[in-house]
């Protein structure tokens, strides 16, 4: 979708491995070799080439970069902490980008005609309203609520139209890695060992069951993960489409009105199922018309004049017969019947209708709940948009959410308390809210009895509410969660037991004893691999241990930690037994991935010539200045 398609500049790998790349050059070169730390509450915030980018744009990608990123990572930022992160150079490097692949792409001649803009934004699913159709009202408020102009945004997906021609264009590269190269890494890559593991699982070891002193102090110890979040309680009016297709006046006459403009939907036209025999010339049309009404079978004729076999129509209808003459001469006979010779471009057709479907048309009772669906669906978005502004309207008279709500006969709903996930202090999804996710973020924005603006959702549905009550994050007394304290001192002391435990019979293991001998005083199982390679340890080494199994000497022991607990590992070198077959294909895939790596390299060349054609210049201070100071996020 168009909305999608401007948060990345291309898509696949490609466009991947180039943001990458860019990220990579920043730390390279160093981001303060580009950064100029005076400041200017007008200028822009930084220069690609002859290209500027002015503070409120992007001030505007920052704050769409914040919303995506609370609502991935569910969490808040402010902008220190997402400067401290990493959050505001990446911005920066992706802003330069956009900037300097659309110059090059430009310079390269790489225009977007303006139909296919169009056609985009005509098809994206974000636009369209409840309908399912483009609705221009839904359309200037998703871009108002993403921050673009209409201007701005048809201008950007233009951009980026364009910057995708560039880059795919760049992923027909096919220079190879050298062969020397290839064979060592291959080498490495593929080879072969074999791994015995003596599992240690937690579950089997028995600590003490905790004093209360040491309860307190693994409750102190870890308040970080014992504090409550904060939970709030709020006010809430939400309408969604169906509460306005509720609303729709439906009446007999207007869904029987409806039936009629639709009848056709509704339609099962004739069909007819037909033999067809064609002649080249009207001569021989006619005699083998004579002999079929003289009594002769139209096999017989179709065998002994046309000397071919005839052709079947089967269940066609008046309009997928494109010849007039002939859809006219078919569809006038009954069954059994056969047509005079008709002319078309092909030649002489004659006719004979076997099988006659009537057209058939489904009820007004049979389609009347769905006439209905359809017509609240449509008149949804006239009683959304009216609700809306009567909403609006009320507010701004200063009228309290439960008075306006009693008026307009909307509800006014009280739910809480949940976090900033949306959840109670069960860990439950609270009930009632929009699925929306920047509806919590908004919630946990506000003031405590803040009555919000009206905010459209993607279904075009739109809620306000007011923040009731906030209980602050704070820790959960050991008294109220001393199962869970427990449980938690528990599992670590099995983990400190179980460690132990795998250091002492590896002393014995390098002492000489096999690990089927220490195994079994205690009941441990010991496991097997297959010989495995470096590219596919994970799947055949038991316990999660694959990291280990290429990190010790072949006939060396060690201690690992396994999915279950922990392992004492043993590792031999062993031969490799695919067939030819699968190391030909084993290593065309390795070249392939080799391949591609080298394609990055390449991108990397690439961006860095475009650095030098189209130099940049970050002001620092006036992105500080511009973002610092706001606590909006």
């Amino acid at each position: 979708m168009a909305l999608q398609t401007l948060r990345t500049h291309a898509k696949g790998w490609v466009a991947g491995l180039l943001f990458l790349v860019l990220i990579v050059a920043f730390a390279a070169w160093g981001i303060e070799d580009m950064l100029r730390q005076g400041f200017s509450r007008t200028g822009p915030v930084m220069t690609v080439g002859s290209e500027e980018v002015g503070q409120r744009e992007f001030e505007n990608a920052y704050q769409r970069m914040i919303r995506n990123l609370q609502e991935r990572l569910q969490r808040q930022f402010d902008y220190e902490q997402a400067k401290g992160l990493g959050f505001v150079d990446a911005l920066v490097a992706e802003m330069q980008s956009d900037r300097m692949f659309a110059q090059e792409a430009r310079n390269k001649g790489l225009l977007v005609a303006d139909r296919i803009v169009q056609q985009e934004i005509l098809n994206d699913q974000n636009f369209r309203g409840v309908d399912g159709r483009f609705d221009a009202q839904t359309f200037r408020r998703t871009l108002e609520g993403a921050g673009y102009s209409e201007a701005t945004y048809v201008a950007l997906l233009k951009g980026n139209f364009a910057r995708n021609y560039l880059v795919t264009s760049l992923s027909t590269f096919e220079s190879a890695p050298p062969k020397v190269l290839a064979d060592r890494l291959f080498v490495h890559r593929n080879e072969f060992r074999t791994a015995e593991a003596l599992m240690i699982p937690t579950a089997a070891m028995k600590p003490a069951e905790p004093t209360a002193e040491q309860l307190a102090a693994f409750h102190k110890a870890n308040a970080a993960k014992y504090t409550a979040p904060e939970f709030r309680t709020i006010t809430l009016i939400l309408v969604r489409p169906e509460d306005a297709a509720a609303r729709v006046e439906v009446t007999e006459k207007g869904l029987e009105d409806e039936y009629a403009r639709r009848k056709g939907e509704f339609t099962t036209p004739e069909t007819r199922t037909m033999q067809q025999l064609i002649f080249k010339d009207e001569a021989t049309a006619k005699q083998a018309y004579e002999a079929l009404v003289g009594g002769r079978s139209f096999e017989t004729v179709a065998k002994e004049i046309a000397k071919a076999e005839p052709s079947k129509l089967d269940k066609v209808t008046p309009s997928q017969m494109p010849i007039p003459a002939l859809r006219e001469a078919a569809f006038k006979l009954k069954a059994g019947e056969v047509t005079q010779p008709v002319q078309s471009p092909f030649g002489w057709h004659i006719l004979r209708v076997d099988e006659i479907v009537p057209e058939a048309v489904k009820p007004f009772a049979d389609v009347k709940a769905q006439l209905e669906k359809d017509f609240r669906a449509r008149g949804a978005t006239r009683v959304l948009a009216g609700l809306r502004e009567q909403l609006d309207d009320a507010m701004g008279a200063g009228t309290k959410l439960e008075a306006a709500a009693e008026k307009l006969k909307m509800k006014a709903a009280v739910i809480g308390p949940f976090d900033a996930q949306g959840k109670n202090d069960k860990g439950a999804a609270v009930e009632g809210l929009p699925d929306d996710a920047e509806f919590l973020r908004r919630a946990f924005r506000q003031g405590k009895g803040e009555e919000g603006d009206l905010v459209d959702l993607k279904n075009h549905g739109f809620y306000t509410l007011r923040v009731d009550a906030i209980a602050p994050s704070a820790l959960r007394p050991l008294d109220a969660i001393k199962e869970q304290v427990t449980k938690d001192w528990t599992d670590e002391e099995r983990g400190k037991l179980a460690k132990a435990e795998a250091e002492k019979l590896l002393a014995e293991a390098k002492a000489g004893k096999s690990l089927e001998e220490l195994a079994k005083p205690a009941g441990y199982t010991v496991r097997k691999s297959k010989p495995v390679n470096r590219g596919e340890g994970a799947a055949a080494v038991p316990g999660s241990l694959e990291e280990r199994v290429f990190a010790v000497k072949p006939g060396e022991v060690a201690v690992a930690q396994s999915r279950e607990g922990y392992a004492v590992i043993k590792v031999e070198a062993a031969k490799d037994e695919r067939t030819d077959d699968e190391k030909k294909k084993a290593r065309e895939e390795f070249e392939k991935g080799l391949r591609q790596a080298y394609e990055q390299d390449f991108l990397a060349s690439y961006t860095n010539y475009l650095r030098a054609q189209y130099p940049t210049k970050v002001e620092q201070k006036t992105i500080d200045q511009l973002l610092g100071g706001s606590k909006r996020q």
